[in-house]
């Protein structure tokens, strides 16, 4: 074969049995403008021809072409060039140069596959469905936010949406396989702005006429089917108006505990008890609920249940318990043991690992009790141990999914145990029946780099041991493992054998520091591990520290003739040398310390900001509340604290972007720091929740810059916010009072979110005072 590539002219492929050219024109590349291109081969043999383009890279194998672009990961659409490199496990690794900085691809099978990015461009993927097609294989229904609803079948997209005349509305919100009224298989579809629609066999689309009022914040955000007195029946969760039951083709309404106010309901599920009795449970803004029989009852606030908002429930068998892992907004995993549903008590979380993040939208377990945690930082595998805990790993864009944050009803497990993931940025697969492509296969090659002999750097020969000079104060080496990708997670441990007692822990720490090292003879010996855990063979460097004159063997009959000779004089002299080495050794210890300290107060800072706004995160406030709470009982001081809440913000969310959400945080965050006295602390400890600490104030004062920081916010104008048309606004809840004894911060935020949460229910953009009745 003959590749010809072109500026302009597209790529051509030459054989004995004709010419094959890709031209933009045609639709078989998103631009003609090549530079370079290199070859590899599959397992198989089949030849894969990587090219780098100005609009990504192209991977063509037979006579189909596929692009890789900034939307899978990559820093830049435009590719100037290309570099193919064979690891030590014989994995084809490809170097790309872009105009946004290099870029590194393992060619390895993956567990992680990307299936769509249909929606990438808005908000991703709301709803996913996979089905048989009738024919022995499956089809594959997607969702989006904003892209109405795509169909993989017989290997190709069939697209539907308000353009086409399909859909009334190209925002969907879920989409459901469930048993109908009827008896058969219903495919529903719920959309934005609240209309319902049944899709049958032979893809037409046809209305349910729905009871909810319909406008831009309504639409079904959950389906599932019951067995009622022999007959099926279908509960609804809306996004606004609680829980529809539709029986025998009436429609019937379920608010909470009676309450008219606005209830959002993300997720039902079933549960059928010891004795074969049915109880529902909805995950909703309220908190935790469950239907009796007759009505919906919220869970009380016992035993340390947060009662905010949650988006999803899965009831998981654990032994003799029935426990119920719910997703919490703000609180990652909460568990409930429901092994008798009319007495619910959470349960500890002991021996499971947090999940990245504490935004969680799902709880899912496949068929070999292994659990995912899906957030809005990554995707959690939690694998259970013979002694009862759990492993975990954690999966982000470097491991292939492709993007972190997940979305609402877009996560479900096959009966294969893949497990498929919507996301901000599109739909991707996990087959954990793949072999994971990992270094497990040959141990990588571990070098040491380089050594600093007080302060002068010395290159180190592979082979050679390193002698030093008699008087070295400080010696320092480096060292690292060639693994070729993920050099981050390799893991090290080394020993000073002759000097240190036992090997240092495993740590990502690649270099070693001594001071003042004895003469004589050692041997650093330097253990590493590859991100799979893989083992190299341990690196051993011959370290040679050379004595004072005086300290060698031909001198010392030498030496004590002179001491006899020389006699006082002589101690005296050296003692005072002695004496002022070890006053510049005293301060030269005391000057590292002291940068020491300070680059740990650096840490320390840096440890308590958030990254996106600039403010202070939870831990921060968290520790200055328990802080001050010391200090106000001391003191017989009040404690202000002012809990804020950005009205609607999933809304703005879903209505401009990710990125204009990040632009309003930034600028609530600096209109609430403006708002404030120089010794007041503001914090963000939620997506979009924030917190201000103020100490020795009054009540009314703690109000009045709550109701500064308010106006504030309603004023910052769109474009400050990241868009063109629209402000938003805020609650808040207000307390201040002496914290009583036994009191910490957590007692404080809850009363202050509980003010905080009556000024939504007040008409949000307002202010209240937990000293205040509602």
């Amino acid at each position: 074969e003959l590749w010809e590539l072109s500026y302009g002219g597209g790529i051509a492929r030459i054989r004995p049995d004709g010419i094959k050219v890709w031209r933009s024109a045609s639709g078989e590349l998103p631009s003609e403008a090549t530079y370079s291109a290199q070859a590899t081969y599959t397992a198989q043999g089949e030849r894969v021809l990587w090219v780098a383009s100005r609009a990504g890279l192209l991977q063509i194998r037979g006579d189909t072409v596929r692009t890789f672009d900034r939307r899978h990961g990559l820093p830049s659409d435009a590719i100037r060039g290309l570099k193919l490199q064979r690891s030590v496990d014989g994995t084809d690794v490809l170097w790309l140069a872009t105009e946004g900085g290099i870029a590194r691809a393992a060619l390895t099978d993956s567990q992680w596959q990307t299936v769509s990015l249909l929606g990438a461009s808005e908000n991703g993927i709301f709803g996913v469905l996979l089905e048989p097609d009738g024919h022995g294989g499956e089809q594959l229904w997607v969702g989006t936010s904003k892209k109405g609803v795509g169909l993989l079948q017989d290997s190709k997209w069939r697209y539907f949406n308000r353009a086409s005349g399909t859909l009334p509305s190209d925002g969907v919100r879920g989409i459901w396989r469930v048993t109908g009224p009827d008896g058969s298989i219903w495919r529903i579809l719920g959309l934005t702005g609240g209309a319902l629609l049944r899709v049958d066999d032979e893809l037409r689309f046809s209305s349910i006429p729905a009871p909810w009022p319909m406008h831009d914040e309504a639409a079904a955000s959950n389906v599932i089917a019951r067995q009622y007195e022999g007959a099926n029946e279908l509960w609804f969760a809306t996004l606004h108006d609680g829980v529809y039951r539709l029986r025998g083709g009436q429609w019937t309404r379920f608010a909470l505990d009676e309450n008219k106010s606005v209830w959002s309901v993300l997720r039902l599920v079933e549960q059928i008890d010891a004795s074969g009795r049915s109880w529902l449970w909805a995950a909703s803004n309220k908190g935790l609920a469950r239907f009796d029989g007759e009505a919906w009852h919220a869970l009380p606030a016992e035993g340390g249940l947060p009662v905010d908002g949650y988006r999803g429930i899965t009831i998981i068998n654990e032994g003799e318990r029935t426990i119920m892992w719910a997703s919490s907004d703000r609180h990652g995993v909460v568990r409930v043991d429901v092994t008798d549903p009319q007495s619910p008590k959470i349960v500890s979380n002991d021996g499971i690992p947090p999940p990245p993040d504490p935004s969680v939208y799902s709880v899912l377990q496949d068929s070999q009790k292994r659990i995912y945690i899906c957030t809005n930082n990554g995707v959690q595998q939690l694998t259970p141990t013979a002694d009862g805990s759990y492993h975990q790993r954690v999966f982000r864009r470097r491991d292939g999914i492709v993007h972190d944050e997940c979305n609402t009803n877009a996560q479900f497990i096959d009966a294969q145990d893949r497990y498929w993931v919507g996301t901000l940025g599109g739909l991707s697969v996990f087959d954990p029946g793949i072999r994971a492509a990992t270094s497990s296969s040959r141990p990588k090659p571990l070098y040491f780099t380089e050594a600093r002999i007080d302060g002068k750097t010395q290159e180190l020969e592979q082979g050679r041991g390193l002698d030093l000079p008699s008087g070295t104060r400080e010696l320092r080496v480096d060292f690292a493992l060639l693994t070729g990708m993920r050099e981050s997670e390799s893991t090290y441990r080394s020993e000073l054998v002759g000097f240190d007692p036992a090997a240092s822990d495993w740590s990502s720490d690649h270099s070693r520091s001594f001071t003042s090292l004895p003469p004589g003879h050692y041997e650093l010996k330097v253990d590493s591990r590859d991100y799979a855990g893989t083992a190299s063979t341990p690196a051993i460097l011959a370290i040679e520290v050379e004595p004072y004159w005086w300290q060698r063997a031909w001198v010392r009959p030498m030496s004590v003739v002179l001491l006899i000779l020389i006699g006082i004089g002589i101690v005296l002299e050296y003692n005072r040398n002695l004496r002022a080495r070890q006053r510049q050794l005293k301060l030269e210890v005391a000057t590292r310390t002291t940068e020491l300290h300070d680059a740990n107060l650096r840490l320390t800072e840096l440890s308590y900001l958030d990254p996106l706004t600039g403010v202070a995160n939870r831990r921060r406030l968290t520790n200055a509340i328990d802080a001050a709470i010391d200090r106000a009982r001391a003191r017989s001081l009040p404690v202000g604290l002012i809990v804020i809440d950005v009205d609607h913000f999933k809304r703005y969310n879903d209505a401009h972007g990710h990125l204009a959400g990040d632009a309003a945080l930034r600028a609530v965050a600096q209109a609430l720091a403006s708002a404030t006295r120089e010794q007041d602390l503001v914090a963000r400890f939620g997506g979009e929740e924030f917190a201000c600490l103020m100490i020795d104030t009054d009540t009314d004062t703690v109000a009045r810059i709550a109701e500064r920081m308010r106006a504030l916010v309603e004023a910052l104008p769109p474009r400050a916010l990241g868009n063109d048309t629209q402000t938003i606004t805020l609650s808040a809840g207000v307390v201040n009072r002496v914290p009583a004894v036994g009191e910490h911060a957590d007692d404080l935020l809850a009363e202050a979110d509980t003010a905080m949460y009556r000024a939504k229910r007040e008409g949000r953009n307002c202010v209240r005072r937990a000293d205040q009745t509602a």
